[in-house]
């Protein structure tokens, strides 16, 4: 594993977290939160974790740029180019929601893309102090520890259980999803309202897949790079590659590719039902 620079960013997101998000966390004033779009809330913590990070990261490798959700939100064009260079994703808050109202879910994400691909992603988790970070051919771990999903249990080939998220879906995709998902999967999943949490456990067994819309890459390509190291399968709705510059629509996430075929053809597939 690159080392050196794994080390670096651990200890900028370390930083990050007992300098700004823990002295705020359940400390939040009514006006350092607001609505940057219907239903998307911000505070000051995530600008502030964002604004740390761009300096130290650019810093880091020559040449490159911070795509932060909250630089986006602001001027959406950053977003373009993803696919060219290196390239850092910030998700400086990843369960902003959580955050505000005092749960304990929620994270910093940050991936290192290079020409569209993640190469290198970290999750930390501010209350814990833990840390998942995962590198593309040399594996996921969490607290130092190898993430490695085992086959799902003998007597379980006919059970999914699974997160199924339809909101953003257009009628009458969302529709159909939904009544598939109440007839083929054996437990549909709530989720934890957070990317972090919610690939970590993907990343360690729980549930066995997960069904998105929107991709916008701060939420995914930390994640997804956590779970295809940790031996899972990620692939677009059609069974496309996943990048994390795509900006489409449809990701359907899994403990492995088998149960990605089992889930894709339950919910998804022309012929089903």
């Amino acid at each position: 594993m690159n080392s050196a620079l794994i080390d670096t960013v651990s200890a900028l997101l370390a930083q990050a977290a007992s300098d700004i998000v823990l002295p705020r966390f359940r400390s939040l004033r009514a006006e350092d939160v607001s609505e940057k779009s219907p239903g998307e809330i911000v505070t000051v913590v995530d600008r502030a974790v964002e604004a740390m990070l761009i300096p130290q990261l650019t810093a880091l490798r020559a040449g490159s740029r911070v795509v932060g959700e909250e630089g986006v939100s602001d001027n959406p064009a950053l977003l373009g180019g993803l696919e060219y260079g290196e390239v850092w994703v910030v998700d400086p808050i990843d369960g902003t929601n959580n955050f505000v109202h005092g749960r304990e879910d929620f994270g910093i994400m940050v991936a290192l893309l290079r020409d569209g691909v993640s190469q290198i992603a970290w999750i930390q988790f501010p209350l814990t102090g833990s840390i998942a970070i995962a590198e593309r051919g040399s594996g996921a771990y969490f607290d130092g520890q190898r993430l490695q999903l085992a086959p799902r249990a003998e007597g379980r080939e006919d059970l999914l259980r699974g997160i199924v998220k339809t909101g953003y879906m257009p009628e009458p995709m969302r529709g159909t999803v939904d009544a598939r998902a109440e007839r083929h999967v054996q437990q549909r999943v709530a989720g934890t309202q957070s990317a972090c949490g919610d690939y970590l456990s993907y990343a360690l067994g729980d549930p066995d897949f997960a069904l998105y819309w929107r991709m916008l890459p701060w939420d995914h390509a930390p994640g997804t790079l956590l779970l295809t190291e940790a031996g899972g399968h990620v692939a677009r709705h059609d069974g496309s590659a996943y990048r994390a510059s795509d900006n489409g629509k449809g990701l359907l996430v899994a403990r492995s590719k088998e149960v990605w075929d089992e889930a894709q053809k339950r919910l998804l597939s022309s012929g089903g039902s």
